[in-house]
């Protein structure tokens, strides 16, 4: 592959040139992060109404290797944490949390944290939330077609006898 550039000088002594830019291409097999996870969602957030309610989230493994999963920390009395066992090199599966039914708050910021089964023993920690305030629903406003409003007659001015001959009533 390559690349060109022009280079314009402010020395009028000299002209412009072009820079010829030549690279190689390589695919790359390994992950662009550090984590062999990637989470579709970051955190999740639940209101009041989504008590009992389930959320997922997509986890994919992006490592060449099937990663055994496990959960190391969590707030069972707040939600629970239904995750898969393992998740095969390229692959995706759903990570599902339940809210409680009967929380101890009414509003709460907790976490859970997945171990992962690879050489560093990688740990990730996914926030959870419930947030005192349900989110507003604003339905969508009604198409109204506007009608200008209803103008009062007005007599027009008589042009008619202008162009008629005195004595002579609408030009006949």
């Amino acid at each position: 592959m390559h690349k060109s550039a022009s280079v314009t000088l402010n020395d009028n002594s000299r002209d412009n040139f072009y820079l010829r830019l030549n690279g190689q291409l390589y695919e790359s097999t390994q992950p662009e992060s550090l984590n062999p996870l990637a989470l579709s969602e970051a955190m999740i957030d639940f209101t009041p109404n989504d008590r009992g309610e389930k959320k997922e989230i997509t986890i994919t493994n992006v490592s060449d290797k099937e990663l055994h999963l496990r959960l190391v920390a969590g707030a069972p009395e707040y939600f629970e944490v239904d995750l898969p066992q393992k998740v095969k090199a390229g692959k995706s599966e759903d990570l599902e949390v339940k809210l409680m039914e009967k929380l101890p708050k009414e509003k709460f910021e907790k976490s859970f944290t997945i171990e992962m089964d690879d050489s560093a023993k990688t740990r990730l920690t996914i926030p959870v939330t419930l947030v005192d305030r349900i989110p507003m629903q604003v339905p969508p406003k009604p198409a109204v077609r506007r009608q200008a409003p209803p103008q009062k007659k007005r007599a027009l001015p008589d042009t008619t006898h202008a162009a008629t001959p005195k004595g002579e009533v609408g030009g006949q």
